[in-house]
């Protein structure tokens, strides 16, 4: 049951976990070759929660570390920018009155369904040279340097 942000954090763990996630405070951290992504969602004011999808370009980093601070990346995006429904991510603000079967069936979807998948579009960088095609204001939250490392103007 979610009835606090220790519970909603735990259950938000155990959906990404099997993929490989690994978790640091409020941010999800997955490694491949070329990036490290990430899935952040923060507390913000008047207890709504923001989302943020992103990734750092490995090389770009001063020290490889497991967990870079999600501020320095690379490439960012949210659960807005990739067109989900507000009041699907209405669900992880615990204000809002959902029973919790389904605030957990919504964030569980929405972690499969839209987090995951995008990641995965960011992953390497020939998948994001086609994720900038697919979402047009990509392009607009990804770094300069990545973008001419790329070839992708805007």
């Amino acid at each position: 049951m979610i009835i606090n942000q220790s519970d909603l954090f735990s259950f938000i763990s155990g959906v990404l976990i099997p993929f490989g996630f690994v978790r640091k405070k409020d941010c999800w951290y997955i490694e491949f070759d070329e990036y490290i992504c990430f899935f952040l969602l923060k507390k913000a004011h008047a207890g709504k929660y923001e989302n943020l999808i992103g990734s750092f370009y490995k090389p770009y980093l001063e020290n490889i570390e497991a967990f870079p601070v999600f501020y320095k990346n690379d490439i960012k995006f949210s659960l807005q920018d990739l067109g989900v429904n507000s009041g699907e991510i209405d669900a992880f603000d615990l204000e809002h009155n959902y029973s919790n079967k389904t605030r957990e069936a919504i964030i569980q979807n929405l972690l499969v369904e839209n987090v995951i998948p995008f990641i995965e579009e960011i992953s390497t960088s020939l998948n994001i040279k086609n994720a900038m095609v697919k979402y047009p204001l990509l392009p607009y939250s990804t770094n300069i340097e990545l973008r001419k490392l790329l070839q992708i103007n805007i």
